[in-house]
């Protein structure tokens, strides 16, 4: 027997359900590891999240939680990530080839590292979310004359590839998962939107009877003196994009409404899974929510808070503070002894004793050894040294070489956050290919980046009549990426930042490995490392010296490659005349 078509009484209501459901076990996650307020202590607001320990205690911030994620997210993720696009036999080498070129152009073309960026910031505090997808796979989308758009972020184009962050405050998630959107059944992300762009949209039905979930009023001055005050209101209604795994369906509903604005099948056939990534730090212990980076040290943080606070009040207390018998000074004298300027000529009734300052014991001076402690112990935890931070490290002794020992450290526990970014980044790029290959329904324009000109002047030669090939791109078509087997990988510390310091590093243990991997004193390679490693010292005569030097050296090279020519036609030329002169004599020797 058919199924009856249309909706089941009822089964928007158990969405619904289901969705509030999973969005209270946020909640109480937030509640529980402090996303919400990670948030506003890296914001400055330490007033509003204060811990019940601490309530009446007058505070002094001590933002630490701003100089943590200022630190932590260019130590992971400075630049954009290389992608290597491997192919799975020689036949795909020159489409691999094009792919990679093609992925790594998206991340330029998308400015997917704006993106990223704010995904480390949330996957810090929370967790970090990229929504993926092609702006017109679940309908036309495009804004009519005189219509508002649906998204206006300037990061999706109509019929395009988009790439996107997603706040974790919109999107809710199966509770039963524990990995993510890995064992999820169901992913839902809350799109709030103006009523009129949703009832005027091609891309929804059944909007006649839907209702405004949020009323915003605008008003203002009037603006003149006869001109009335102005007001205004506008409607937006939230949207549930849920994405089922089971039904591999995408339903979009609303509160209020009694039928699916959109019910459609999964539109994305050329990766698995959902058009979502998720970045998180801390791994979830058979929970649906993870802690973040900020709540295992957060408790370090009050403690020192609350010390600073108390030495700083007891540090009031030594302002002037006197003791006097009642009726010793008039107003006017006693503010002349509060106020304390040089010269007062203060009197006081005669026979009363002279004010007494009071006198306070000096602070334990346990409490800073406790401070350091407690700013150990925070250190520890969070695993940043002041060093990193640009702020004075305290140490044993004052070599830089303990200093260089707190840097590396941290470097070494960094590794594997930085491992996270990296995985991150190539779940994005397998489904961006994804897009590619199943969206790119005509020819478009790769630019390549400068490194990738040698590669493609070789195919400029090879194929000489081709017109697919320039100097500074190529025409990539859905044929020449559609088939091909390939592995995506990050190149590892791609991502990293790439300072002086470390360039030169790097080229000096690339000149001290030397010999062992093929690098020949005065050679091609050797020559541009020294150009290169010259020009990081910014100094110019040296440079123009360098330049000077490496012009001789290939004049000289020249002059020796035209002598050896010059010396080889001439033996050819007189082992040609003996040729001759022995084929005259029969044959005969000499």
């Amino acid at each position: 027997m058919a199924k009856k078509s249309g909706v089941i009484p009822g089964e928007i209501i158990k969405r619904l359900a289901k969705i509030k459901n999973a969005e209270q076990i946020r909640k109480e996650a937030d509640d529980k590891y402090g996303y919400s307020r990670a948030i506003k202590e890296y914001a400055g607001d330490y007033k509003s999240v204060m811990p019940s320990w601490i309530q009446g205690i007058d505070i002094v911030p001590i933002n630490e939680v701003y100089a943590f994620i200022k630190t932590f997210v260019p130590s992971v993720y400075s630049r954009d990530p290389y992608i290597a696009v491997n192919p799975k036999g020689t036949r795909f080498v020159i489409g691999a080839k094009m792919l990679e070129m093609a992925v790594n152009g998206y991340w330029r073309m998308l400015e997917l590292k704006r993106q990223v960026r704010r995904c480390i910031f949330d996957a810090i505090v929370s967790e970090g979310i990229i929504k993926l997808g092609y702006s017109a796979s679940l309908g036309d989308s495009s804004k009519q004359d005189g219509e508002m758009a649906l998204d206006p972020s300037e990061y999706v184009n109509e019929k395009e590839i988009f790439v996107k962050r997603v706040s974790y405050k919109n999107i809710v998630r199966d509770p039963n998962a524990v990995d993510g959107f890995h064992d999820a059944r169901f992913v839902a992300h809350q799109i709030i939107l103006p009523l009129k762009a949703v009832q005027n949209s091609n891309l929804y039905e059944n909007t006649e009877n839907l209702q405004p979930n949020y009323t915003i009023e605008i008003s203002g001055p009037s603006q003149g003196r006869s001109a009335p005050k102005y007001k205004t209101e506008e409607q937006f209604v939230a949207l549930y994009e849920e994405w089922d795994r089971d039904e591999e369906k995408v339903y979009t509903y609303s509160e209020g409404c009694d039928g699916y604005l959109m019910n459609k099948k999964w539109p994305y056939k050329r990766f698995d899974g959902y058009p979502f990534e998720m970045l998180r730090f801390n791994e979830p212990t058979d929970e649906p929510y993870a802690p973040n980076l900020i709540a295992p040290w957060e408790p370090q943080l009050w403690e020192k808070i609350k010390i600073r606070a108390m030495e700083l009040d007891h540090l009031k207390r030594f302002g002037r503070q006197y003791i006097g018998e009642k009726g010793a000074f008039s107003k006017m004298e006693k503010d002349k002894l509060i106020k304390g300027i040089t010269g007062s000529f203060i009197e006081k009734e005669m026979g009363k004793p002279d004010p007494t300052v009071l006198q306070y014991p000096q602070i334990q001076t346990d409490m800073y050894g406790v401070e350091n402690r407690i700013d150990l112990d925070k250190d520890n935890i969070g695993g940043q040294p002041n060093a990193v931070r640009s702020a004075p490290q305290k140490t044993q002794s004052r070599t830089l070489g303990e200093i260089d020992r707190l840097i590396s450290s941290f470097q070494s526990r960094q590794s594997d956050p930085q491992g996270e970014v990296e995985s991150f980044s190539e779940s994005i790029s397998k489904k961006l290919i994804g897009l590619m290959q199943q969206y790119f329904d005509k020819p478009k324009y790769i630019r390549a980046a400068p490194v990738d000109q040698k590669w493609l002047a070789r195919q400029i030669k090879d194929n000489p009549d081709s017109d697919k090939f320039d100097m500074n791109g190529f025409m990539l078509n859905r044929e020449d990426i559609n088939n091909i087997e390939f592995q995506v990988e990050v190149r590892a510390g791609s991502t990293l930042p790439l300072d002086r310091k470390n360039r030169i590093d790097s080229m000096i243990a690339i000149v001290k490995l030397g010999r062992s991997i093929g690098i020949m004193e005065g050679d091609k390679l050797s020559r541009v490392i020294g150009k290169n490693l010259v020009a990081e010292f910014d100094m110019p005569e040296v440079d123009n010296a360098y330049e000077e030097t490496i012009r001789k050296l290939e004049a000289n090279e020249t002059v020796s490659k035209v002598r050896a020519q010059a010396e080889n036609q001439m033996q050819q030329q007189e082992m040609q005349r003996m040729q001759e002169a022995l084929g005259q004599n029969g044959g005969g020797g000499v």
